[in-house]
């Protein structure tokens, strides 16, 4: 299976749970990132309260969700959250 269909039942599933609205998106990240206890800057949440586009918000669920404490995924992890160009980038691989 592909990335993409991989990417688009996600996504599909997510609208399934909590429905296709932008808030709904930002409340299930806030929830996921209250949960794993991951603190964000001002920066960061800067363009996450800004942010219109579903995919953005969706990816972000799924990166702040993953339980791999490794120091490498905390890292990519945190520069994705903080940099929305980061989060553009990974977008457009999965697409």
């Amino acid at each position: 299976m592909k990335i993409g269909a991989i990417w688009d039942d996600l996504r599909a599933g997510l609208a399934e749970r909590i429905g296709d609205g932008i808030e709904q998106r930002r409340l299930m990240l806030m929830r996921v990132l209250e949960h794993r206890q991951i603190a964000l800057t001002e920066r960061a949440w800067g363009w996450i309260d800004a942010e219109q586009e579903e995919p953005y918000l969706t990816l972000l669920i799924v990166i702040a969700g993953d339980e791999d404490s490794s120091k490498l995924f905390a890292n990519m992890r945190r520069g994705i959250l903080e940099h929305r160009s980061l989060c553009s980038s990974l977008l457009g691989f999965i697409r």
